[in-house]
């Protein structure tokens, strides 16, 4: 109910006005908590913002929106909604919402809602070679795709065949094709993990040495999806250059090729599909490597044929390279990293390995 508030002012007089009060203690009432504040709408620079009062509006004087822990602005009583813009695309924000009543009191905050706004890219980079006179890629094997290619002339979109992946270790096997001699040649694999159509240096999955394969033999390479992937359905890129390391988004590059494919996010599954590789190529036997003791508490010991031209990561659960260096033998050091699970990625011309490991 209401009551008549009356303060002795200096110089003034009595100044009067009407609080809410809840008993004759003269207790002041705040307004109640929105219990229902929604967000729709999310674009990459705004977001609608809506709510139900919990209070008849002839008794609120206006609402007050913060974002993140500063005031972004005021509306009316009167409103259930409101456009915030300006923002900035690819970020997170926080929004909250206070009433203010006809009498000035202010509710708590609501409960706060998360949004991230989108990303203003509509199209992925193109990327094509000049010329494939020399070399193609000719076979790429992941997950549930088996698909032997010839010479498509810089570039292909094979979007319309999908590979299930699931986070965690996965693997994909790639092959170069020749019209006559073998080259110095490089592979690189991206996936858009965010799905933001953009190919960022975190979501490059293969980037090998340069190396002189032999005619259309299976190179493996060993890769993680990371736990922050986005599920569902998204780009990957697949990039094949001579003399050098292919590029994502290179519309100049004089001799390879490029090839876009569909890979599907899913949760971690230990029996997800692996690659198939194709009959008439010899099949990649993986190297046989040995990583011990599991769990460790400071080193790691790793057993391998030839350490030559090698190097390995120590990658978190996100996909954060927390440690790397060549393999110069046969221990590596991992007392400076912070207990968890983490994984081990060994790379050298042959191919990539990772094998999963606890630190005490």
């Amino acid at each position: 109910m209401k009551k008549l508030i009356c303060l002795l002012v200096l110089n003034i007089g009595f100044n009067c006005y009407a609080k809410t009060v809840v008993n004759d203690d003269n207790e002041i009432v705040s307004p109640p908590i929105l219990d229902s504040f929604t967000a729709s709408n999310i674009t990459g620079s705004t977001v609608e913002l809506s709510w139900t009062p919990v209070m008849d509006t002839e008794n609120i004087e206006s609402f007050i929106i913060y974002s993140d822990n500063t005031i972004y602005t005021f509306t009316s009583g009167t409103t259930s909604s409101f456009v915030i813009t300006r923002l900035s695309p690819e970020r997170t924000y926080m929004f909250r919402i206070k009433t203010i009543d006809t009498s000035g009191n202010r509710s708590d905050f609501s409960t706060p809602i998360y949004i991230t706004t989108t990303s203003t890219v509509t199209s992925y980079c193109a990327a094509s070679s000049y010329s494939t006179q020399y070399e193609h890629i000719d076979f790429v094997g992941i997950g549930e795709i088996s698909n032997v290619t010839s010479n498509d002339g810089g570039y292909r979109d094979y979007t319309n065949l999908v590979a299930n992946l699931s986070i965690g270790v996965n693997k994909i096997e790639l092959s170069a094709g020749f019209a006559d001699s073998t080259y110095e040649e490089s592979f690189a694999v991206w996936i858009d993990f965010n799905q933001n159509k953009i190919f960022e240096a975190s979501e490059m999955v293969v980037s090998s040495a340069v190396v002189v394969p032999v005619r259309s033999d299976i190179i493996s390479y060993d890769f993680i999806v990371p736990s922050v992937a986005k599920l569902g359905n998204t780009r990957m890129r697949i990039g094949l250059q001579y003399d050098g390391v292919p590029r994502a988004c290179n519309q100049d590059f004089a001799y390879g090729e490029v090839e876009d494919y569909t890979v599907n996010i899913m949760p971690f599954n230990s029996k997800s599909a692996t690659s198939r590789t194709r009959e008439n190529l010899q099949e990649y036997k993986e190297a046989k490597i040995i990583v011990y003791p599991n769990p460790t508490q400071g080193s790691l010991v790793v057993e391998m044929e030839n350490y030559q031209n090698s190097s390995y990561s120590l990658i978190n659960q996100i996909g954060q390279i927390v440690k790397k260096d060549k393999l110069s033998n046969n221990e590596i050091d991992v007392q400076g990293i912070s207990p968890g699970t983490y994984y081990i990625s060994i790379q050298n011309n042959k191919g990539k390995v990772i094998r999963q490991f606890v630190k005490k």
